[in-house]
């Protein structure tokens, strides 16, 4: 995300919906990127199975803000931390 500053990365579903509505909340606009970083292969899968993996850790999930908002994001987002 060019010209964007990541503010959170979570693999927790729950806490990045939390983290995007109190954004919204607060009015402050926001990108998001949604990484899997998991087997993506089928035949890998059925070759190898998933031995070792972990599935609720192989989502990331991210969201950006832009520089002049990033210190309100992170004032928002450390207020839901707690």
């Amino acid at each position: 995300m060019f010209f964007k500053k990541e503010v959170y990365v979570s693999t927790k579903m729950e806490d990045y919906v939390k983290a995007k509505q109190a954004l919204q909340n607060a009015g402050i606009s926001y990108d998001i990127k949604i990484r899997n970083t998991g087997s993506t292969s089928s035949r890998a899968r059925q070759t190898m199975g998933r031995f070792g993996e972990q599935p609720h850790l192989e989502t990331f999930y991210y969201i950006y803000v832009s520089p002049k908002d990033a210190e309100a994001a992170a004032y928002v987002l450390n207020k839901i931390r707690r």
